[in-house]
């Protein structure tokens, strides 16, 4: 995850200090069960693979992102935003929204449904920082078109500023053509 994409890329540093937290928390708490928020899943992939190396008595669990009536995935920075900021951050949700209504309209290339993204930003007047599809599990980005065949479903993360409060969110891209899974 560090320095590879996403938070990573434009963090560098940021997912080594998260790990030196976690760990640190982990090797003192020694918690039967670990629960972390999907909103960051940049940070659970991380998460995952430091209980699956040395905390394997450690159940993780990923909890859902909660979201505001809005679609605004809670954040204590939301606290941060000006009115006119708060009223305009749903947009970040509505971004994730039309990556994923191409996706399920037929677009498979990654590269495509990224510039879906930032075209979004760019007519709502956001400016986007980043815009990844990856693996849910293993935080790797998808490069050219999205496999038919992937193992894991993949999750849409963007990152934005809106005032001096950084805002990031992501969507479960469940796969399309398995119709046990909705999207």
């Amino acid at each position: 995850v560090e320095g590879k994409d996403g938070e990573g890329k434009t963090r560098p540093g940021f997912f080594r200090g998260v790990g030196t937290v976690v760990t640190k928390f982990l090797a003192f708490m020694r918690p039967d069960i670990a629960v972390f928020g999907q909103k960051d899943f940049q940070q659970t992939v991380l998460v995952r693979r430091l209980i699956d190396e040395f905390f394997p008595s450690t159940q993780l669990v990923v909890h859902p992102t909660v979201r505001e009536s809005d679609g605004l995935a809670f954040a204590s920075r939301n606290a941060r935003l000006s009115q006119e900021e708060r009223a305009r951050a749903p947009l970040v949700y509505r971004l994730l929204l039309a990556v994923r209504s191409a996706v399920l309209a037929g677009q498979r290339d990654a590269e495509t449904l990224r510039q879906v993204g930032f075209e979004f930003g760019k007519q709502h007047g956001l400016l986007v920082d980043y815009l990844t599809l990856a693996d849910l599990l293993t935080g790797v980005e998808v490069k050219g078109v999205l496999p038919q065949d992937r193992k894991h479903a993949l999750a849409i993360g963007v990152a934005l500023s809106q005032g001096g409060t950084r805002l990031v969110d992501n969507l479960v891209l469940e796969d399309p053509l398995d119709p046990a899974v909705s999207l």
